[in-house]
């Protein structure tokens, strides 16, 4: 669906208003006043026409939009996207969970102080729909959303009179660096006008995702290492049997995700069972959680201790990177880690806390590492039963 974004509707407006207030003047000056009003008319049109430009964004939608832009609204979990393209002064409208104070949402945390007075357009789920009277009120230029529903941001858009872009082709985040993500944070930068900036996140990312390829893509199937992902949050805290199918840094790291067979994607609940019969090489767990993983060994500490893993002290900590969407910096941060213990022969030369650092500093403008340890959510061997923030 093409749009017309309504600043262009209202200069039409403006420039007729114009035209008629010229025309109602004295009759000595009608001719001149005619002339004039027409040419204002002609050149006004002539600028809206060129004042816009018709992008496709993620989902293959042709929206029309202001060719520059300097206000935008967030819908969703997109918030992330705008500051990474270096647009966080452009931000007008935010989701509710943009505000929060919390270490394992590094784009809000940082930039807490810019987001937490912003008026809200959204709860921050992307299958809730905007806060439509603060979004007219508001104005933004465009919306951009984290929805992968062509129908639902097509509704959007006819109800707020703003054209709405989306960011994503899946809700689903499997590989951050993926073309359509590199070309929609350059997308952004060119609409903001902040090329430069964009273009530095995403030459980094390329170099990234090149890297990781080259240290893990030539690993045979058979050597292939299996692990298992638990602690994992989503609609609340859980212990060790939540998990994650098709888990990004397993995949990237081209490590065996044992959770994969049972045909589910995303999160949910395993049975612990399970566990026992897939018997992973490595497990990662979400280190913020291990107050619920421990409840579950000293339930039965003798299931835990029969794990392989366990055994040969293959446990590993796991920061969340999916915290009210998915947070880029952590991800890559954790994919590296995942491979450094799969495969720590080819990752030798990777220094987490310096890897973490640059990622950061590339993608959020600072170091990060420090923050995450004061927090416990470091890169660490882990025990069942042991407090990781005691295991520095």
């Amino acid at each position: 669906m093409k749009f017309l974004p309504k600043k262009s509707l209202l200069a039409a407006g403006l420039v007729a208003a114009l035209f008629v207030t010229s025309a109602c003047g004295d009759d000595n000056d009608a001719a001149s006043s005619t002339s004039t009003g027409t040419a204002t008319q002609t050149e006004a049109h002539a600028e809206s026409e060129t004042s816009t430009r018709v992008i496709t964004d993620a989902l293959g939608r042709e929206v029309e939009v202001p060719a520059s832009v300097d206000e935008i609204a967030t819908h969703g979990t997109a918030a992330r996207m705008v500051i990474y393209a270096g647009g966080l002064d452009k931000l007008s409208v935010v989701a509710e969970g943009d505000q929060r104070d919390n270490v394992a949402m590094p784009y809000a945390y940082i930039n807490h102080e810019e987001l937490k007075d912003l008026p809200i357009g959204t709860s921050g789920k992307s299958a809730d729909p905007m806060y439509e009277e603060q979004i007219i009120e508001q104005s933004p230029d465009i919306i951009v959303s984290s929805s992968a529903d062509a129908g639902f941001l097509d509704e959007m858009q006819e109800r707020t009179g703003v054209p709405v872009i989306a960011l994503y082709e899946t809700i689903v985040q499997n590989n951050v660096f993926d073309e359509e993500i590199i070309r929609m944070i350059n997308l952004l930068g060119e609409l903001m006008g902040t090329e430069q900036r964009a273009s530095e996140v995403t030459a980094a990312m390329e170099q990234w995702g090149a890297d990781l390829e080259k240290r893990v893509g030539d690993i045979p199937e058979a050597e292939r290492l299996t692990a298992y992902t638990g602690a994992v949050n989503f609609n609340g805290a859980h212990g060790v049997t939540g998990s994650y199918a098709k888990y990004m840094p397993f995949d990237l790291a081209n490590v065996v995700n044992v959770v994969d067979e049972t045909g589910q994607e995303g999160a949910f609940q395993i049975d612990l069972e399970k566990l026992q019969d897939w018997d992973p090489d490595l497990i990662f767990l979400n280190p913020a959680n291990m107050d619920l993983v421990n409840e579950d060994y000293d339930e039965n500490p003798a299931f835990f201790d029969n794990l392989s893993a366990v055994q040969n002290g293959q446990v590993y900590s796991q920061p969340p990177y999916i915290f009210s969407g998915t947070n880029f910096e952590l991800a890559i941060a954790d994919t590296f880690y995942v491979g450094k213990v799969a495969y720590p022969e080819r990752f030798e030369d990777v220094d987490m806390e310096e890897f973490t650092d640059e990622v950061f500093e590339v993608l959020l403008g600072q170091s990060y590492s420090d923050k995450l340890k004061e927090a416990g959510l470091w890169f660490n061997p882990l025990t069942f039963g042991e407090d990781p923030t005691s295991q520095e």
